[in-house]
């Protein structure tokens, strides 16, 4: 009788073979074993052999304790039962919803080891109780509560400066990597707290910013929205259509639009983009929903749009940096600079290949290898100490946070 690996998990199996783009039957081939043969793994009908199971880890570039590693109470692996909300959803193959899931679940798993050591933000959204049937939502009651979502935080009519750091010092875990899709532009999920992830193949500022707010106004507007309904085409879009109305009032507030743009126009978009730091196509789009001007009277300028060539690439697009996310990076440098944990302690406890951890961490490259960390001698500091002053007068706040020096 063979003799599989006690306590393989199948989905784990599946995970990696996601990530690296294998199909069942790829991978079976390249084994020398029946597709058959990695269904049934998967599905934790067998498991492979201590042999198999080398060869599984080195055609996936996985340690093999990848494949023991077992789900922690709440996650529920890329079959979780949790609303997901995906931007772009229509559009995007479901291989790659199903490795954005992956790699989301890594950022839990993550973050699930980092509160070990770390005390995160605590969770400060608004909960407006919101309906939870989306064609009860009205566009007027979007612009009401991205509104009141500002007058939450604090922030006033003006620009933010800074989307990403405002929602992680309110206690939102964000991480910004490839996608590998241009079809995925972000998603977003609540769990114990607001999860965001965002593409990092967009190099647009403004469009990044953008579809963090979109997700933002998922969050808040459609928490309470059963998975079903988000399913159904029909309320995907109009969900999909409340999610950017809240985008371009949370950015741009109704108040603030209408005194400064008085008449639509490229021109004029132009000279707001820098200090609004949002797109023109968002501009235009925002003067439309506001009835500053008819559709009719928009196409002009959305041929000029059109023409040109701005659907690719606006005018200061390279010129506004990119927020990026600082949190989870943040808090493994604390942990290896105070000396907690070293690099080889975090990666044989998260199991997860290095390249990955620091790509969803948003961390230097080779952050984590050994080389690296017997040259670099990195220092503790306030989150945000080298970047320059934020002059909007709704600035993000940099936030610290405590590191627990006992150990787990």
């Amino acid at each position: 009788m063979k003799v599989g690996t006690p306590g393989f998990v199948g989905e784990r199996l599946k995970e990696a073979r996601i990530i690296r783009s294998f199909t069942g039957e790829s991978l079976a081939e390249c084994i020398g074993i029946t597709r058959q043969s990695i269904s049934k793994f998967e599905l934790n009908q067998s498991s492979p052999q201590p042999r198999v199971l080398h060869q599984i880890s080195t055609i996936l570039d996985f340690p093999i304790d990848y494949f023991l590693l077992k789900y922690e109470e709440g996650l529920e692996g890329i079959t979780s039962s949790s609303t997901t909300f995906y931007r772009s959803l229509s559009t995007a193959t479901k291989f790659a919803r199903d490795k954005a899931q992956v790699r989301f679940l890594w950022v839990r798993h993550v973050y699930r080891y980092l509160l070990n050591f770390i005390d995160f933000p605590t969770v400060n959204f608004p909960d407006f109780s919101t309906p939870a049937d989306p064609e009860r939502i009205s566009f007027d009651f979007v612009e009401d509560i991205a509104e009141k979502t500002r007058r939450f935080w604090g922030l006033g009519d003006g620009p933010i400066s800074n989307v990403v750091w405002l929602l992680e010092n309110n206690g939102a875990v964000i991480s910004r990597y490839s996608l590998e899709s241009a079809e995925l532009d972000a998603f977003s999920q609540w769990l114990d707290r607001p999860f965001f992830t965002l593409n990092s193949d967009k190099d647009s500022a403004p469009r990044s910013r953008f579809d963090l707010a979109h997700e933002l106004g998922h969050i808040i507007l459609h928490r309470n929205v059963p998975k079903s309904l988000y399913s159904h085409s029909q309320h995907f879009k109009l969900m999909e259509a409340q999610a950017n109305r809240f985008a371009g009032a949370f950015l741009f507030p109704q108040k603030s639009f209408l005194q400064e743009v008085l008449i639509p126009d490229l021109d004029i978009f132009f000279a707001l983009k820098a200090r609004w730091k949002v797109s023109m196509a968002m501009m235009l789009r925002r003067s439309e929903d506001l009835g500053l001007i008819e559709k009719i009277e928009a196409q002009p300028l959305w041929r000029s749009y059109s023409r040109h060539g701005y659907k690719k690439r606006e005018p200061l697009d390279e010129d506004i940096p990119l927020e990026k996310p600082r949190l989870i990076g943040e808090s493994f440098k604390a942990i290896v600079d105070n000396r907690i944990r070293n690099n080889s302690e975090i990666l044989l406890n998260l199991k997860i290949p290095r390249k990955e951890i620091e790509e969803i961490a948003g961390l230097e490259k080779n952050f984590l290898s050994d080389e690296v960390a017997e040259i670099y001698n990195f220092t503790l500091r306030t989150l945000g100490t080298n970047e320059p002053a934020m002059k909007s007068t709704t600035s993000a706040k940099v936030f610290k946070f405590p590191v627990r020096n006992h150990e787990h």
